[in-house]
């Protein structure tokens, strides 16, 4: 039997770690990288994203993890901590998000909206707090996307093949965005890739 996924943390919260602790018994997993993919794979999305830039999660360390996760979502009679759900966002969690996803192939729209969804999550909470320019914002968005795909649309914003900009994206760096899904939409359109193969959560 496999654990629920984790999708309402602040009251499922305790419930999941049992669950993920028995799922580690019965299936012999001792090893911490598996217990901290482990965690990710049974959340949801948005649990899902925060997991990944945790320091316990980038270290492979299933207890401090544990201890993260705990700190970010155990239960809280103050009312204010559901209205901004990311509070603890720093800098260095920006920075190894962008690290971990500068290796990661785009060959999809899915990949590259996700890669712009878990950005937007992180820089906006930073940019709202000052702990960054919109400056930075651009310089981190463009550290993060792998090499090849940089420079493709590097060179598709060069030549004006910018798509429609979406409005959701920070202001910073719809530009960007909108020469990306140029060429996200372009490789699409002449089957150069797999879609069906690159949707990994």
């Amino acid at each position: 039997m496999q654990p629920s996924k984790l999708v309402h943390p602040t009251s499922e919260i305790d419930d999941w770690f049992d669950e993920l602790e028995y799922y580690f018994y019965r299936y012999h997993i001792v090893d911490d990288a598996r217990k901290c993919r482990a965690a990710a794979r049974f959340s949801g999305l948005d649990v899902k994203r925060l997991i990944k830039v945790l320091r316990g999660y980038q270290q492979s360390n299933w207890e401090q993890l544990k201890s993260e996760i705990a700190t970010h979502y155990g239960e809280d009679d103050d009312e204010e901590k559901d209205e901004d759900p990311w509070p603890d966002y720093q800098v260095y969690h920006l920075k190894r998000f962008v690290d971990e996803t500068q290796h990661r192939p785009i060959r999809s729209l899915h990949a590259w909206r996700e890669y712009t969804s878990q950005f937007t999550r992180i820089a906006e909470a930073l940019l709202e707090r000052r702990d960054i320019t919109m400056s930075d914002m651009r310089r981190f968005f463009w550290r993060g996307m792998h090499p090849e795909f940089k420079r493709e649309v590097r060179f598709h914003r060069a030549q004006g093949n910018v798509a429609h900009f979406d409005n959701k994206v920070p202001r910073g760096i719809r530009k960007i965005c909108g020469a990306a899904e140029h060429v996200v939409h372009a490789h699409e359109a002449n089957g150069d890739w797999n879609t069906d193969s690159q949707r990994d959560g």
